[in-house]
C-alpha cells in the first residue's frame, strides 16, 4: 500500500558482466494535474534536446507528450539503493498526510499525479541519470487511514530504466551548456508571457476544491468588501461604544488593511458581489429579482 516502484537494467551494450544493484540515488516526489496528451508520460534529460530540435520556433510551440493543469511543490525527497534484483521502491505514506497534497487531490481528483523525478549520480560504470515520470496512482480515501492508494510499479506498465555506460555522457561542456540555454530561452519566453497576462487580470477563472471558493479574484475584493460592511464595520461601532480600546484598534487595523487592497481595484464595488450573507432575506430576496 502507498508504493511506488522502478526497475533499473544496465546498458544492453556493456560488455563487462555488471550489475546495477548498490547504486544510490535520490527521488523527489511532487503532484501534477495532467491534461493527457500520453498517459503517463515520460522525459529524460537524453531526449530533451531532440524534443527541442522538433519544436515550431515560429510558432513557440512547447515539445511535450502532455500538459500539465497544476502543480505542487516538492512535497517528499528520499535516498534509495538499486537492490540484488534491480528495484527500488518507496514508501510513500508519510507524505499523504500532508496538507498540500490532500487539498490538491480533493481539487482535481482523476487527474492528480504523482510527479517523481529520480537522480543518480555518475559511477566508474555508469553515466549519471535524471528522469521524470508521471505516476498515475489510483487514489482512495479510507476512513481510518485517510488517502491511500495501491501499491504502483512502474516496469509493469512501462519499462525498466535502463542506465546508460559512461561512455555515452555528454563530455564537452559548451554540448551540455547549448542544450539547457536553449531549454531556459523557451522557459523564460512562456514564463514572461503568462506574467504579462496575468497581470490585472481578477477576471480570470481558477480551479477550485470547494465551491465556495472565490474562483477568480475579483470574488476575493466583492467578499472583502462584503466582509467589511457586514461585520468590520458593525464591530468597529460596537469596540468603540464598549470601549474594547484593544479589540477597536486591531478591527481598525484590518479595516485599513481590506481599503488599502480594495483601493487598488477603485472599479470594483460590492454592488458586484454576492450578497453581504448576514442581510435580511428580504434584502437578498429583492437583489435577486432585481
Amino acid at each position: 500500500m502507498n508504493t511506488i516502484s522502478f526497475k533499473f537494467e544496465s546498458d544492453p551494450d556493456i560488455t563487462e558482466d555488471v550489475t546495477v544493484s548498490g547504486i544510490s540515488g535520490q527521488i523527489d516526489v511532487a503532484l501534477n494535474s495532467i491534461n493527457s496528451l500520453d498517459q503517463a508520460a515520460t522525459a529524460d534529460t537524453s531526449s530533451i534536446k531532440s524534443e527541442l530540435d522538433r519544436a515550431d520556433r515560429d510558432t513557440n510551440k512547447l515539445p511535450a507528450r502532455y500538459i500539465i493543469d497544476d502543480t505542487t511543490d516538492n512535497l517528499f525527497t528520499t535516498r534509495f539503493l538499486i537492490d540484488e534484483t534491480g528495484y527500488i521502491t518507496i514508501n510513500l505514506t508519510s507524505m499523504l498526510s500532508n496538507s498540500r497534497l490532500i487539498k490538491f487531490v480533493e481539487k482535481y481528483k482523476d487527474t492528480s499525479m504523482l510527479s517523481v523525478t529520480i537522480n543518480i549520480p555518475k559511477t566508474t560504470i555508469y553515466s549519471s541519470f535524471t528522469g521524470n515520470f508521471k505516476i498515475p496512482v489510483r487514489w482512495k480515501k479510507d476512513v481510518n487511514r485517510g488517502l491511500t492508494f495501491d501499491p504502483y510499479d512502474y516496469a509493469d506498465e512501462n519499462d525498466s530504466i535502463i542506465l546508460q555506460s559512461i561512455a555515452d555522457q555528454i563530455t564537452e561542456f559548451a554540448t551540455l551548456r547549448r542544450t539547457y540555454k536553449t531549454i531556459e530561452d523557451v522557459y523564460l519566453l512562456i514564463k514572461n508571457q503568462f506574467e504579462t497576462q496575468l497581470i490585472g487580470e481578477i477576471d480570470l477563472k481558477i480551479d477550485t476544491a470547494k465551491t465556495y471558493e472565490p474562483k477568480n479574484f475579483k470574488t476575493v475584493i466583492t467578499r472583502l468588501l462584503e466582509f467589511q460592511v457586514g461585520t468590520i464595520q458593525p464591530a468597529l461601532e460596537y469596540t468603540k461604544t464598549a470601549k474594547l480600546t484593544t479589540e477597536y484598534d486591531r478591527l481598525n487595523t484590518m479595516n485599513t488593511l481590506i481599503n488599502v487592497i480594495c483601493k487598488m481595484y477603485p472599479d470594483v464595488t460590492i454592488e458586484d458581489g454576492e450578497g453581504i450573507p448576514y442581510d435580511s432575506g428580504d434584502r437578498l430576496e429583492q437583489d435577486a429579482l432585481s
